[in-house]
């Protein structure tokens, strides 16, 4: 079985360690207040963990996402069909 994932902009996270101040600061906030996409790190290891064992993402082959703020996982289909 074979899938990828993305959980969300995890931006507090020490891949950001090496940035400015300014940017430590604001990227967080503008990921949670303008673009919805801000996910933290228990949230987003809590979407690792339901790729990994929910039978719902069982599938093969499927790129997993969450958009913004949602709670459940979402799969990009070709057709735009869930």
């Amino acid at each position: 079985i074979f899938s990828s994932m993305y959980p969300g902009c995890i931006a507090e996270t020490a891949l950001f360690r090496e940035k400015r101040q300014w940017f430590r600061k604001g990227f967080p906030w503008f990921m949670k207040y303008v673009t919805g996409g801000y996910v933290g790190e228990k949230e987003a290891g809590e979407r690792l963990a339901q790729v990994v064992d929910d039978p719902q993402c069982k599938k093969s082959n499927v790129y997993w996402s969450w958009n913004g703020g949602a709670k459940q996982v979402g799969r990009w289909s070709p057709d735009g069909k869930p």
